[in-house]
């Protein structure tokens, strides 16, 4: 399967929810999600202000490159769900050390390319 969108990317995450790093990262993608699709915003923004606290030099490099702040909800959640998005593949480079046996050559130069721009030097 080559990857197309974030969606195949979660969908492919999924697949790591065996490492608790990445379960807890999943779990953090679905919090965000039911907030959003329940029109709990105030949860969502706390949950949005968790996320950046968890991750937070991920979040800092993030910002860095995505400059336009979100003007209102949806903004807010479409921008915290790439956020979380982009850094799955970070997550499940450091933290699982067979991940390649587990992906296809594809997937696994896209996961890498992902991960590339969150490692710390």
């Amino acid at each position: 399967m080559f990857i197309q969108n974030y969606e195949d990317y979660f969908e492919i995450y999924q697949g790591f929810n065996d490492v608790k790093e990445v379960a807890d990262y999943i779990d953090d993608v679905l919090k965000l999600r039911r907030y959003f699709f329940n029109s709990d915003f105030i949860s969502m923004r706390k949950h949005i202000n968790q996320i950046c606290t968890k991750y937070s030099w991920q979040f800092y490099i993030w910002n860095y490159f995505n400059r336009i702040m979100p003007r209102n909800y949806t903004e807010e959640f479409i921008n915290a769900n790439q956020f979380l998005l982009s850094i799955g593949g970070f997550l499940i480079v450091k933290n699982v050390a067979n991940y390649k046996k587990r992906l296809s050559k594809e997937q696994s130069k896209q996961i890498e390319l992902l991960a590339e721009k969150y490692k710390q030097n």
